[in-house]
């Protein structure tokens, strides 16, 4: 949990299919998006897991395109071939 979940308040419409899921919440005057996405399988896992929250400036509701613009601004820009595996 990052500080704006754990002030966060007021949680309410859990949605979610396996892995993805989202919640929506209050950050005082603010409405938020609580986010969780997997991404590519591998090996038994999951390549990566994104967890993020979305929060307007102002005090409208997150739209689902809000969401979409959050989550696309994010890469992955560093690979690393070895990563942090370890034999079984």
């Amino acid at each position: 949990m990052n500080q704006v979940t754990r002030r966060g308040t007021a949680w309410h419409n859990l949605l979610g299919n396996g892995e993805e899921k989202s919640i929506e919440f209050s950050d005082g005057p603010h409405y938020c998006v609580a986010v969780k996405r997997a991404g590519p399988k591998w090996n038994g896992g999951y390549v990566y897991m994104m967890h993020a929250s979305i929060c307007r400036t102002d005090t409208a509701p997150v739209r689902p395109e809000d969401i979409a613009y959050a989550l696309q601004a994010l890469q992955i820009r560093q690979y690393d071939p070895v990563g942090n595996l370890r034999p079984p």
